[in-house]
């Protein structure tokens, strides 16, 4: 669903203008004072319909292009923009019409009769009176001091050409009047910041230095004309060369405007720019191609490709407006380059060397003040490095927040954020484009920000700090540690994100996000930062999400190999000595902890458990789509395009309705990005990963529940010809992590109604680290439902056979080998009544400090873990192809039916004293037996514990049955039963679901069937953790034994 560049040029070149008046628009400020004609009319939306008039060209359009913001599984929804021209043209309440005006140029307006000078005196509007500047009224070619209106005053601008030059304006109770809320200026406005760094800066300066600060009640009122939508999308793609664009919305914008329109490849920064900015020449309907569609007309050629296809397409948004508040020409400071060359791995790749710096101006709403903002062009704006002054900043308003907006704005080559919410609730921040910006854009300041409204917001090419990850972290998990320093005032600016989201407690609706280290950032915050670090009240890490619908992110997470354009993850903390600190990576056991109620100090009660919901989510060209290292979250309708693995999520997750594009028509992306090589070896990690591979969804090896329903993936074929290696066994639909001995699986996946497309169905899954067979990888499982996954007739067991036939419960024709590639097969069990059972067996609990480091590591090839003896069903008769036990005590395996038996050999005998925790079923009634051979004469004593912190029931003697048959019989129905066969010598041992907190209930000390607490259930599948303390304790006394061991 492409238009060659030639046909797209050819086709619009014959279709009229609407407009032909180039509007003032220059931000040169000599340009602008000659250029103050203006337009001044209310902005239309073009009504030109030439269908008609060429009905060939607009058929060729209708074949390509993408309407209404379609997308095939997720909704992205679009602000109602049918009252704009209405509320545009509406003449009500206007302050420059008020009767008691006093013209700010007369004399008798002063106190001394003397109008003051613009030689950099501050000025004070005089108590009690409202003043008007109009055209003529200023010395728009010097600078005025500060200027303060007081409490009672106002400083009202009237409709006309204007610019004023000012040191700052202090609403010190008073207000400032650029139009109201019911009458939209349409004059071209400019207010100037002026202002030089100081050298050293050794404090914040106050408020009103270089900005526009309402305090003490104060008001700023600043209405200029609405241009709706603010920002749109492509409907088809636009080639290298292209002079038009096809947008997929009718807008009133204007000829002469500048609009930029965003990067589809996957990296975006100083280094690697595709953004283009140009000014708009031509603006047409095209209701033939669309009931919305319009299009654009710019003022140079393209210089690059922006895919506009059916999976995703490049955002298009509008930089200008007819009022703009700026800072002055010293606001630019001597800058770094932007482009740095070379690290550790290649001496050609290309980063940027840092962000943007400047002073730029501020406007600030501070406390009481109320701030009602509307189409205004913030343009050199906020300060780098510099507390608070951002070019937009509802601060410590609590619920006075609610009187506060920015809608329909343009945040243009900021120097430090868009904007931000601090310490304020209710604000709404709508229909903004904010392009170019040094830190995080929109930003929630300390965390206890909450109930605020972010709708409709494009932010695009947002800046981080300081270097990139080094290559020898790119693929890690774990990040170094980065402290505060003047440099960097906040340490999460090293990975900046178009949404900031330090609580997720609250709204955001249609956003979108292009480039940044993350599109949407929800950092992991323990407890509130800045001025409310010492408040209590609040853990903003376990806040639910209020909304989270709609939203797009795409052209981020490239500097890490787990970043991702929606990333949950990064801890920002104090550290003892005050400093604040931050890690981006993951940090076990600084997680989001998403609760109903406030954490008490071992976190939340799982009665009060919370998921974050992500709705109608789409992510594109990223690393990954979603990384989330988090505890619970729901995510539905979700669409992963053209990413690494489109998304990798922890803890206890639902996905539901996902569509996973692994490669899409989109073929003009470079392939190792920053790095001018065709030879990949001559590249850094970051640049040559998109063309390493990709995988649809990527299941972890470790401590998860993961239901994955009604989802289809596409394009997951090892045929992808641009991979650096073609046909790949990096190429998959899924894929597991298998390099551990240390951190293996239980039960922690199952799906439902899954589909293919263009799939190769020998490359469904893939195992991470082939090269060698590991505990992680002999234990991959998984439950799939109705067999769609694994392509399978009906509900299907799937496990590895690195196990050996451990996961092959009967051979054909229920359990078949999965083609797949080598050294990574599954084997297949089609039953309906199997299932999988998992805990940890611990016949020596003094040898476990040496897992991980001396035996069984995470993926320390170097490290051995040695086979200690096997577990295999009853009823074969060779030991070795069962699953081999190792120092990690994990054994996971499936069960044919309940009361089926493992078998459990140590090469050292039978274990004194076996320790059985976190046992997890799929369902509180399944039950597994244990058979261990013990020496004649060899006597138990078998008990349940629950956990230390038990009140009631904590501890249960199991109870012998008096022959095998009874045991049977006891084990299904009691299930706290065991049976010594004397003449085998076997123990047969029942193990069922424990609970932590109790083994009884009810006035009943044992109670067979424990509901596991942590049971997650969506969409008719349940999954749970093992709880971690309860335990089944098998004591031997024999008469042999060096302590540990009997002697067989």
């Amino acid at each position: 669903m492409k238009l060659h560049a030639c046909s797209l040029m050819a086709a619009i070149a014959a279709i009229p203008y609407t407009y032909s008046i180039p509007l003032p628009l220059s931000h040169l400020l000599d340009e602008r004072a000659v250029l103050y004609v203006a337009n001044e009319t209310t902005p239309t939306v073009p009504t030109v319909n030439v269908a008609s008039a060429d009905p060939a060209t607009y058929s060729a359009f209708l074949k390509v292009a993408i309407r209404n913001h379609w997308s095939e599984v997720v909704t992205l929804p679009r602000p109602d923009t049918s009252k704009v021209l209405t509320e545009n043209s509406l003449q009500t309440n206007c302050p420059h019409l008020a009767p008691d005006l006093q013209n700010w140029e007369n004399p008798a307006t002063w106190p001394d009769s003397n109008v003051p000078s613009a030689n950099g005196s501050d000025v004070n509007i005089p108590s009690g009176k409202s003043v008007l500047i109009s055209a003529g009224s200023l010395n728009e070619l010097n600078t005025y001091g500060i200027i303060r209106i007081p409490q009672g005053s106002k400083l009202v601008f009237n409709d006309a050409s204007i610019t004023l030059n000012t040191n700052g304006i202090l609403i010190d109770g008073g207000s400032l009047a650029l139009g109201s809320e019911t009458c939209r200026l349409k004059s071209y406005i400019n207010i100037i910041l002026h202002g030089i760094k100081p050298s050293p800066l050794v404090a914040v300066p106050p408020i009103q230095v270089k900005g526009i600060a309402a305090t003490n009640g104060g008001t700023l009122d600043i209405h200029g004309q609405a241009y709706a939508p603010t920002w749109t999308r492509l409907a088809v793609t636009a080639k290298k060369g292209d002079v038009r664009i096809i947008i997929q919305d009718a807008v009133n914008w204007e000829v002469g405007q500048s609009v930029v329109i965003t990067t589809t490849v996957t990296k975006d920064s100083r280094d690697f720019n595709q953004n283009e900015e140009l000014q708009i020449t031509s603006i047409t309907r095209a209701d033939g191609i669309g009931s919305q569609t319009s299009i654009i007309g710019l003022s140079a050629p393209l210089r690059y490709n922006h895919y506009g296809g059916p999976e995703y397409q490049a955002e298009v948004g509008l930089l200008s407006r007819r009022i703009v508040v700026q800072g002055d020409a010293a606001s630019v400071l001597t800058d770094t380059a932007d482009v740095c060359r070379g690290d550790s791995v290649s001496k050609i790749t290309t980063f940027p060397c840092g962000p943007p710096k400047g002073y730029g101006g501020h406007i600030i709403i501070n406390g009481t003040g109320i701030g009602r903002v509307t189409g205004v062009e913030l343009y050199h704006m906020g300060q780098t490095n510099v507390m608070g002054r951002y070019p937009y900043h509802v601060h410590m308003a609590k619920d006075n927040g609610r009187n506060s907006y920015l809608k329909y704005s343009a945040i243009r080559n900021s120097f430090f954020r868009c904007m931000s919410v601090h310490g304020s609730s209710n604000v709404t921040i709508s229909q903004n484009v904010a392009f170019n910006v040094a830190g995080h854009c929109f930003y929630l300041e300390d965390g206890i920000e909450e109930d605020n409204l972010f709708e409709y917001n494009l932010a695009a090419h947002v800046h981080f700090f300081g270097p990139p990850v080094a290559p020898g972290d790119f693929w890690g998990q774990n990040l170094p540690t980065v402290m505060e320093s003047p440099d960097l005032i906040l340490p999460s600016d090293i990975t900046a994100a178009g949404f900031y989201i330090s609580n997720p407690r609250n709204s955001f609706v249609g956003n979108a996000a292009s480039g940044g280290w993350s599109g949407f950032i929800f950092p992991i915050f323990q407890t509130p930062m800045g001025l409310h670090k010492n408040m209590t009240t609040i853990s903003p890490r376990s806040r639910p999400i209020k909304i989270f619908d709609g939203n797009s992110a795409h052209s981020s997470g490239y500097w890490w190999g787990n970043g991702g354009a929606i990333y949950v993850g990064g801890l920002l903390k104090y550290e003892t000595n005050g400093t604040m600190s931050y890690n981006p990576g993951r940090t076990v056991g600084a997680t989001t902890d998403a609760c109903n109620a406030p954490l008490k100090s071992y976190g939340c009660d799982q009665a009060d458990w919370a998921w974050l919901r992500f709705s109608n989510t789409k992510v594109f060209l990223a690393n990954r789509g979603m990384m989330y290292w988090g505890n619970r979250a729901e995510i539905l309708k979700y669409e992963g395009h053209d990413c690494g693995i489109s998304a990798n999520v922890f803890g206890q997750v639902w996905l539901d309705n996902m569509l996973s594009i692994c490669r899409t028509q989109n073929t003009d992306i470079p392939l190792f990005g920053g790095c001018n090589s065709t030879k990949y070896w001559e590249c850094s990690y970051r640049d040559r990963n998109y063309a390493s591979g990709f995988y649809g969804f990527q299941w972890y090896d470790t401590e998860q529940n993961h239901i994955i329903t009604n989802s289809k993936f596409r394009n997951c074929t090892n045929a992808w010809k641009p991979a650096i290696t073609p046909y790949s066994t990096a190429m998959a639909v899924w894929s597991f992590l298998t390099h551990s001995d240390q951190f293996v699986p239980g039960i922690m996946q199952a799906t439902k109604n899954i589909s293919y497309e263009n799939v190769n169905n020998s490359q469904i899954w893939a195992f991470s680290n082939p090269k060698r067979i590991t505990v992680s990888g002999r234990l991959q499982n998984w439950l799939d439902t109705d067999g769609t996954a694994s392509l399978s007739p009906g509900r299907t067991i799937m496990g590895s056979d690195w196990a050996n036939e451990w996961w092959n419960l009967w051979g054909l024709p229920k359990c078949r080998k999965a083609a797949a590639p080598a050294v990574m097969g599954m084997w297949l069990c089609t039953d309906d009544t199997a299932f999988i059972a998992s805990m940890l067996l611990t016949p020596d609990a003094s040898k476990l400090s040496r897992l991980g480091t001396m035996e069984c590591s995470n993926g320390d090839q170097s490290i051995s873990c040695p086979t200690l003896g096997y577990a295999y069903h009853m009823g074969t008769t060779n030991a070795t192809a069962g699953l081999a036990l190792t120092l990690n005590a994990k054994v996971t395996g499936p069960v044919a039916k309940n009361g089926n038996e493992w078998v459990i050999r140590y090469d050292q005998g039978a274990p004194v004293s076996l320790s059985v925790n976190r046992i997890q079923f799929l369902s509180e009634t399944n039950t597994v037996g244990l058979v261990i051979q013990y020496p004649a004469g060899t006597t138990f004593n078998i008990t349940a514990y629950a956990a230390t912190w038990c009140y009631k029931d904590c501890k249960h003697a199991y109870i012998p049955s008096t022959s095998l048959s009874a045991y049977q019989q006891d084990a299904l129905s009691r299930g706290d039963a065991y049976f010594f066969d004397t003449t085998a010598n076997l123990l047969h041992v029942s193990v069922v679901q424990l609970n932590d907190a109790t083994l009884g209930g009810g006035g009943v000390s044992w109670i067979r069937s424990q509901v596991n607490p942590t049971s997650f259930s969506r969409a008719g599948i349940t999954l749970t953790f093992g709880p971690w303390s309860s335990k089944l304790v098998i004591g031997a006394k024999c008469s042999s034994t060096d302590g540990v061991f009997c002697a067989i």
